[in-house]
């Protein structure tokens, strides 16, 4: 499983200051909201509330979105009126899993 391997890595290379959590990345981690800066590291059909709920003010989110068959890699940022939302190129990620996960 890949969060015993991350956890073993870092035990071995001595780092401390690492959180690891092994849940839905979809639904965040608000034990440590809000955040400046979230990075979704796959593919999602619609941008998972949660995380944008943990995102502060000014903060940025970027993820891997899919539309059609294309991913495309998305930046968001969350300002006081609400989202901004720029595309920035075509990607291929794996698919999240969970509930915003794609199919």
């Amino acid at each position: 499983m890949t969060y015993e391997f991350a956890k073993s890595n870092l035990t071995r290379t001595g780092y401390t200051d690492v959180v690891l959590v092994c849940a839905d990345g979809g639904l965040g981690y608000p034990e440590h909201a809000p955040y400046d800066r979230v990075c979704l590291t796959a593919a999602s059909r619609q941008i998972p509330h949660p995380l944008i709920d943990q995102l502060q003010v000014g903060g940025r989110l970027i993820l891997p979105l899919v539309d059609g068959g294309t991913q495309t890699l998305t930046l968001l940022e969350k300002g006081q009126q609400g989202l901004t939302r720029r595309r920035i190129c075509e990607v291929l990620y794996v698919n999240l899993q969970g509930r915003y996960g794609a199919p």
